[in-house]
């Protein structure tokens, strides 16, 4: 009996069924690959997001300063900057929150910085630009612990301290960044901006404005690849309108100052005293000279007499 073998035509169709397998075989395991590198991506942006804003908040709600704002060592300052890329902006203040690691005894002071390394317009970390890609730009937090032994002296431009270990290593470029607790993270830009309860600063000094700001905000965005920046582009994406962190500190020890002495102390109550058309502090036509009812603290009975139109509210 003699044997047939197989045609063309039957080994084209076995092959073209077996390629079509194959390819829906590995079609499903690319689309699980995909889903899964998606999945961590963005696992790791919520683990980074919660990160930021635990350290935000914790450090800024802690923040320490002297009663009449004069002592240099207790300044927050805000600096607005910008880079090739958009705001690459620093902050700079003293807290009491537990240094980052726990490294710190409770109720120690600490020096605070955030600032943006990589960014050309940077003071606070003039000493170390030179030894970084400026492509490689990061976010870095530096939390140095005011001891006496560890202070020499205070910059003026920025209002940080300079620890004797700093001095040593600015004249060693190799080992550029100070022996403090720090942590880093690759973003794009950077944007803080101070609320005096009136309007959003893009600046701020407390020792020359004589108060703390109300609120604080800051904007993030993370570091993009080049594919990224090519869609974004194509998109028209605002890095200014849409950022990728957002976050909003109240500061307890400013929330309702003012640089006149007063206080307001509530939102609440700027918004009542918007509706009677009561000039606010840091109204163009507020005059710090008149009571407007709204001593330190607003009571109800301030806000009654005071949309009574009665001069002064205390007895």
């Amino acid at each position: 009996m003699k044997t047939r073998g197989f045609t063309l035509i039957e080994v084209l169709i076995a092959t073209s069924i077996l390629v079509i397998v194959v390819a829906a075989i590995y079609a499903s395991f690319s689309g699980v690959t995909t889903t899964m590198a998606a999945t961590r991506v963005s696992a790791e942006e919520m683990r980074l997001r919660q990160f930021l804003e635990r350290s935000l908040r914790t450090n800024l709600s802690a923040l320490h300063t002297d009663r009449d704002q004069r002592d240099p060592l207790f300044r927050l300052v805000g600096m607005d900057q910008e880079s090739p890329d958009g705001p690459a902006d620093s902050l700079r203040f003293v807290s009491m929150a537990p240094l980052v690691g726990g490294t710190g005894l409770p109720g120690d002071l600490k020096e605070v910085r955030y600032d943006v390394l990589g960014a050309d317009t940077s003071a606070m970390n003039a000493n170390v630009l030179n030894t970084l890609d400026m492509a490689q730009r990061k976010l870095q937090a530096v939390e140095t612990p005011l001891v006496a032994s560890n202070v020499v002296e205070l910059d003026d431009e920025t209002g940080g301290i300079v620890t004797e270990d700093s001095l040593i290593e600015r004249e060693d470029v190799s080992n550029p960044l100070e022996k403090a607790p720090s942590w880093s993270v690759p973003i794009r830009t950077l944007d803080i901006s101070y609320y005096d309860g009136v309007d959003w600063q893009p600046e701020w000094d407390s020792s020359a404005l004589g108060m703390m700001p109300w609120c604080i905000r800051v904007r993030i965005n993370f570091a993009r690849t080049e594919a990224q920046l090519a869609e974004e582009a194509e998109q028209r994406f605002s890095i200014v309108d849409e950022p990728d962190f957002e976050v909003v500190v109240p500061l307890p020890i400013g929330l309702g100052r003012t640089a006149d002495g007063g206080s307001i102390s509530s939102f609440e109550e700027m918004s009542e005293l918007d509706e009677q058309g009561i000039p606010k502090p840091g109204d163009p036509n507020y005059d710090p000279g008149r009571d407007y009812g709204v001593g330190d603290p607003v009571t109800q009975r301030d806000m009654e007499r005071a949309r009574r139109g009665v001069g002064d509210s205390k007895q």
